[in-house]
Formats: C-alpha cells, structure tokens, sequence
C-alpha cells in the first residue's frame, strides 16, 4: 500500500477581497521572499485572486450539482492555497494537473508561491472589530523523511507550521490533529477527522477562522419568527433579523436577482445574492467573472430593508468525487508523482475532506472552515476587503435563500426597497452635509427672530465649497473645516470631487419629480479671473459664468434676480436687494424642487379652519390636510418626539418631526446626522391619521453675519486671501444672502432656493388606529435618500406667517 497524503483544509468565512492597491507584502529575509518586491507583489496576488474567483465559482456550479437542495460552503482561498503548497512536492504530470484544475496555468511557480505568501501575509490581520486568521501546518509521520527544501518552502512561502505526528497510533494522531483543528477555528469545526488511513504519512491543513462585527448592526428586538419559503410547496419558521439603512445595491434583470452589500467592519463586506423565485438555477449557471464585475459596477447606495434569517448551518465535501471533474486525477492514483516530498516512496493524496461551519448572528457574523484535504466555496453569499481586487475566500451557497422576502420590482417602495438612481457622492459629503445643516439650523434659531425656520444646506454648502477653490491660507481651511471636513483625512482635491459627483447625481431627471440644481458666476468685465479657478468650477460645479457692467448696479441687480427667478421657476424673486458698486463678483447657487406624494392627500378632507398653537399665548387657524393610510412613523423616546415620514415619488423623502410640549430646543440641540440615521432605520410603517398644515412659507437670510460665528472669519474680513480668483486686486466677501420658499399642498412640494455670495475690491491694508396631529410647531427634513443629501431643513412656527 502507498503512503498517503492527507490534506486539511479549515475554512472560515470571507467571499470577495478588495485592496491590494495598499497591500503590504511581507518582505522577510526568507530566501526566496528576500527578493520580492512589495509592487511585484501585489501584481502576483492581484492575479492569483483574479484566477481563483475563476475557480472557485467553477468549484461552486461542481458541487451544487453534486448536491442539489443542499446548502453549499467553501472557501476556494483555502483549497487553493492547499494544493499550491502541496504543488510545491509535485512534478511531471501531476503537478500540470495541479496547475490545469487550480487555474494557475500560464503563471510561473515563483510568482504563484509569492503571490500566495504576500496574500497569507495580508489576510491574517487582527483588530478591534474583526479576527482574520489563516495558516498552514504539516502533520509528519517519522516514516516520512520529507525533503528539507521541500519543508523549507514551505514555511518560507506559507508560513507552514510543522508538527511530528505518529500516525501509527491512530486514535491518538486523530485526537491529536482535530484539537489543533478545533483551537484554530475557535472551537467551530469539531471532531473533522472522523479516520485516518493505516498508510497516511502527512497531513497538511490550511485553516481561515474569520469573525467580524457589521458595521450597521441588527437590533434584536427587531428579530421575529417568520416563514422561511424553500421551494414552493415547503416553509419553515425561522428568527429572521430585520433592519432598515442605506447599503450598495443592484437589481440584475438579466439574471433576474437582487445584490445587497453589507459592510462589516474594516472595510470587508459580505454580498448577498437573491434570485426571483424559480431563478435559483439561471443564476447558478449564470455567475462567472464577467457577471460579478457587471454587478460591482451597477451597485449604488440606496435604502434597503433587509429581512435576514438568523442561521448556523455546516457542510462536509469529499473533493476527491470532485476536483478529477476539474482534470486533477493524477495525485489520487498510484505513482502520484511527488518525489519532490519525500524520494522515498510513492505518494497519494488520500481523502479530502472539507468541513465548514457559518453562524450569522444579530451583531456579528461568523466562519470556520476546515477541510481535510478537503475544501469547497459559493455564492449567493460573497465577503470582500478594500478595493482593487477580487479575492475569493469563501462561498456560501444558501439553498434556503439568504433573504426571506422575494426581491422586489425596483424601484418600488417596501421590503428591500431598492431606489433606482445610483449614488456617486461620498459618505464622506453626505455626513458632513447633514452635521452642517444642522449647525446652521442650531446658528440661525439663535440669530433670528422668526418662528419660521427654512434653507437649503445642499445650495449653502455647495457655494462655500465652490468659494474655497479660489481661497488660499487660512481663508480656505476655514471654509472647509467649518463645512466638516477633516482635512488631514480628505484631501482637498476629494472633496471637490465628491460635490462634482453630488451636483451631477442630483440633476439627472426623474419622472414626477423635478429636481434642478446649479451654480452661476457674475463677473465684472474687467476682473482677469484665474484660468484655474474658472476651470474648476465650470468643471466640478457645472457652472455658468456671465460678464456683466457692476458700475450700472440698477441694470446688474435686474439681470442677476431674472436669471434666478427663471431657474428657481418664479419662486425665488428679488434675490439681491441692492449691490455695493465696488462688486466685482457674485457667486449664485440655486436649487428648485416640486415633487408629488407617493400617497397624496384629498383635498375635500382638508379642514379650512383647524387651530394651530404657535405657543402658550398665540394660536392661529389653518388650513389642516387630513388623511389614513400606512407611512413610517415612530416614537422617539431619548428624545420626546414623533417622527413621520412621508415619501415622494423617486428617491426623495420628508421627516415631519413633532416634538412634545416643551421640548423644542432639547430637539434642536439633538439634530446630528447619527440623530437622522437612528430615525431612518427604527421608524416602522403602520396605518395612521395624519393631519399636516397646508402651508407656504419662505425665509431670507444674510449669511455674512451668520457664518464667522460658525469658524468661516477671514472671509469676511481684511484678511480675506481669494488670490486663487485673481491675483490683481484684493477681495473679501461682501455679502451671502440665502433665500428659501417651501409649500406644502395635498398634492406635494413646491420648494426653492438660492444663495448668492457677493465679493468686492478692497484697499490693500492688511389598537386604534395611530394618530398624529401636527398643530404645534414642528420641524420638516427633506432628504435625497440614495445621496443621504439635506435638501431643505426648516422649522414651522406658524404656518400662517409667509
């Protein structure tokens, strides 16, 4: 009888890694990796992950044709890691055959061992919020007497851990080799190694253990009992997790399936894939390469309800039954041609087996797997890590669906809502968009002495960003931090781009729905404006740039309030109210909204003359819109305050937000983009009475007094440095006058509004049914959800007061 080889794999969960553009390649003084370099490096690994996402989704179509009806888990990382360090003892025929079924092919021994090294050495990363560990260990039998290079490389390359075993006592080596197994994967695969074959003379393992915390975690109250459909004549009852937010998402019709991502911590993330009923197999057949790249370009950042069965399931393959399919018969046949082990002996892989373990839970998302020489991998469940290339870890393959809810037809509303325009502006705009308006709103109830509270943070953010590309020193950080933006973390040039993506994002049309933003320049005929800064902001901010005669200031006022009434749609009139004549500048952004509810109101309900208490002393009578009917609504306790959301027909939604008697400026002092998040994913829909103040109101706002007391100063002041506009001549801000018009009907919105930012020459010096009835003030947040963008932000004090 020949010896035999026995291959473990542990495997633990992980689909897609991304980021090898930062990848840091071990470079120890190990022979062959001394020579490495850390570019080369990463071109190796980029090409080793390219190559086993071809195997694994090969592995994957094998294996649920062999066990159709089953769940299928496998990680191709680790079989293939497996057999390219058992490559390293295999010649002639079977190691081609190694290369033919491995997809490794046409790559150069050195390349491949290096690229799995730099690979092994990225992957075993440990940190606060996730545990990625991966390792190879060698059980020999004192029979052996393996080839010292053979040993060699394989520590040098694959960090492979060497252990002596006697195979002989073979209750003893199996005890031996399933509690290593069991320490390794943190006790998630237990007893692997059921037998071992008389004849096994090495053992060679490779384990994953992968546990990380979602970033955006299930709340497990939120966790109920539901149906879980596996095919159309059988359910089950399941804990299905549930949790509502903004994720990247796609609806494939060509396949007919929904992708959702989720982000764990730490940049990794794990892709679901749901098929429409009965199109489980047309996906199967149907994931290749191609299609997952397709998918990757086709997500974009939308709200999602994700409905999610909480599971823990295992599986154990016999990859003897199914790599010879893949052409690799030679290493499990007599003569198996790897002298390059042991010249003593002829050698045989024995049986593979591979054995994986996957618990998802409401906080955290766990994987083990182990195969003995023995390993697997697929997908409608996929992991990554950063961003420049794929790596297929693992493959989970959920015959049960990972979803409970069929996928719906985007882009309409409810379970798995997916939004159908793609988002192309950072997290990174978005939030520091929502903390700003929110200091702005807290900086404009201190300043003004009306009830009515309204602007648009997008239009006012948008044109201080624009003004700091021709601001230099510390009149740019001034602008830009007071904007949110931690520059040591976001270059410049980032940010920039990110408004560029968001103004472009914005302005693309959208049936009953109108939503136009844009940015204009007034300059004197005579300034000589910086080719540069003109470049920029006709390219990032899609600009208009006009000449025109500030001398005549009657003429000039004329012909910049005309431009702005006719794009604000005759909302926004007499914008500017006078000019200085020493104005060489005015910078205009402007924004137009008018939307139909989703759900609209019926006018015959509307009550003419319903009472509204401004406060304690005051109350008025308006028009009150009345209807019943299923919208978001919640309680926020923390707060003392009712939360209604009320869609409009695209992506656009409004928070109505009543807070109880007396709790007004504890609310205000509240308002932060973690603040809105908390509403967007608790707020629950349930049929309710809603009555809503028909109203119009507007408000006007002279910035220049207001934005030095939130950090902008220099701006404003003698020591204003725009140089980057021009550099003859030096200029300040004069004057940034906001204006905002917002009507709500029972049709929908009408909403509009401008910033105009004024720059002058100066010296050179230096059981029931659910009811909620809006008859007190209260605040109103219109959003872009799939931009997580602040449109309008305002407070209603008295509708009665335009």
């Amino acid at each position: 009888m020949n010896p035999t080889l026995g291959l473990g794999l542990l495997l633990a969960g992980l689909l897609t890694v991304e980021g090898l553009q930062k990848l840091n390649c071990p470079s120890e003084n190990h022979g062959t990796m001394s020579r490495v370099q850390g570019s080369k490096g990463r071109r190796q690994a980029h090409e080793l992950s390219r190559r086993n996402l071809d195997f694994g989704l090969k592995m994957l179509k094998k294996l649920t044709s062999k066990h159709p009806g089953k769940n299928i888990f496998i990680s191709p990382l680790s079989i293939s890691i497996a057999f390219s360090m058992l490559s390293l003892g295999a010649q002639n025929s079977t190691l081609d055959e190694i290369k033919q079924a491995f997809n490794f092919s046409g790559m150069s021994e050195k390349d491949r061992h290096e690229g799995f090294h730099c690979l092994i050495g990225r992957l075993n990363q440990d940190s606060q919020d996730h545990k990625l560990n991966l390792g190879n260990t060698l059980f020999i039998d004192q029979r052996l007497q393996p080839q010292q290079k053979f040993l060699t490389e394989a520590k040098e390359l694959y960090n492979t851990e060497t252990i002596s075993t006697n195979f002989q006592d073979l209750e003893d080596s199996k005890k031996q080799i399933n509690d290593y197994v069991s320490q390794k994967t943190h006790g998630k695969i237990n007893n692997l190694v059921k037998n071992i074959d008389p004849s096994t003379v090495l053992l060679l393992t490779n384990y994953i253990f992968f546990q990380a915390r979602w970033k955006h975690e299930f709340d497990p109250k939120a966790t109920k009992e539901e149906d879980f459909t596996i095919d159309g004549n059988k359910s089950v009852k399941v804990p299905m997790m549930f949790r509502g937010g903004m994720y990247d998402a796609a609806l494939d019709d060509q396949l007919s399936c929904t992708i959702l991502e989720m982000p764990f911590h730490n940049n990794i993330s794990a892709t679901f894939i749901l098929p429409e009923e009965g199109k489980m197999e047309q996906v199967e057949k149907g994931l290749n390469t191609d299609t997952l790249a397709r998918w990757r370009t086709s997500m974009s950042h939308r709200v999602v309800d994700v409905s999610m069965p909480r599971l823990s399931f295992s599986a154990t393959y016999n990859l003897k039954t199914v790599l010879p399919e893949l052409g690799m018969t030679r290493a499990f046949q007599e003569h198996g041609e790897f002298n390059r082990i042991s010249p003593r002996g002829n050698l045989k892989v024995g049986e593979e087996l591979f054995s994986a373990f996957l618990a998802s839970f409401k906080q955290a998302f766990e994987k083990a797997i182990t195969s003995m020489h023995n390993g697997s991998w697929w997908g409608l469940a996929l992991l990554k890590m950063p961003s420049f290339f794929y790596q297929v870890l693992f493959i989970v393959g959920l015959c049960v669906p990972i979803c409970g809810v069929p996928p719906p037809k985007l882009p309409s509303r409810g379970s798995s809502h997916l939004s159908s325009t793609k988002n192309t502006c950072s997290s990174q705009e978005s939030s520091s968009n929502i903390n700003f308006a929110f200091n702005l709103y807290r900086r404009l109830v201190l300043e003004t002495l009306s009830q009515n509270i309204l602007f648009s943070p997008v239009s006012v953010s948008a044109s201080l960003a624009m003004l700091s590309l021709g601001a230099h020193s510390v009149t740019k950080t001034q602008i830009l931090q007071s904007l949110g933006f931690n520059l040591t973390h976001t270059p410049e040039p980032t940010i920039h781009q990110g408004f560029q993506q968001l103004l472009h994002s914005l302005n693309i049309p959208r049936q009953d729905l109108s939503l136009m933003m844009g940015s204009v320049l007034f300059i004197k005929k005579e300034l000589q404006l910086q080719a540069n800064f003109l470049d920029k902001v006709k390219k990032l901010y899609e600009s208009e740039v006009f000449t025109i005669d500030f001398s005549n200031t009657s003429t000039a006022r004329k012909k910049i309030n005309s431009y702005i009434e006719k794009k604000t749609k005759g909302k926004i009139m007499n914008l500017i109210q006078d000019l200085d004549p020493l104005t060489v500048m005015v910078l205009v952004n402007h924004i137009f909204f008018k939307a139909k509810w989703e759900k609209p109101f019926n006018s015959v309900d509307t009550r003419k003359n319903f009472p509204f208490l401004v406060d304690n002393r005051v109350t008025v009578h308006v028009p009150m819109m009345h209807q019943k009917e299923e919208f978001a609504f919640g309680v926020d306790p923390e707060l003392g305050c009712s939360v209604l959301k009320m869609d409009y027909s695209g992506d656009i939604g409004a928070f109505f937000v009543l807070p109880g008697k007396g709790k007004m400026r504890q609310l205000e002092q509240a308002l932060s983009a973690r603040t809105l998040r908390k509403w967007s994913h608790l707020l629950q829909k349930r049929w309710i009475q809603v009555f809503i103040p028909k109203f119009s109101i507007s408000a006007s706002y002279d910035l220049e007094t207001i934005l030095p007391k939130m950090g902008i100063r220099n701006a404003f002041d003698k020591n204003a440095d725009f140089s980057g506009i021009t550099k003859r001549g030096f200029l300040q801000v004069s004057k940034a006058t906001h204006k905002a018009v917002l009507n709500i009907s029972e049709e929908g919105t009408q909403a509009a509004a401008a910033t105009a930012t004024k720059l002058i020459v100066r010296s050179k010096d230096g059981p029931t049914d659910s009811v909620i009835i809006f008859n007190s003030p209260f605040l109103i947040i219109i959003t872009d959800e799939a931009r997580e963008t602040i449109l309008f932000l305002g407070k209603v004090g008295n509708p009665t007061t335009s």
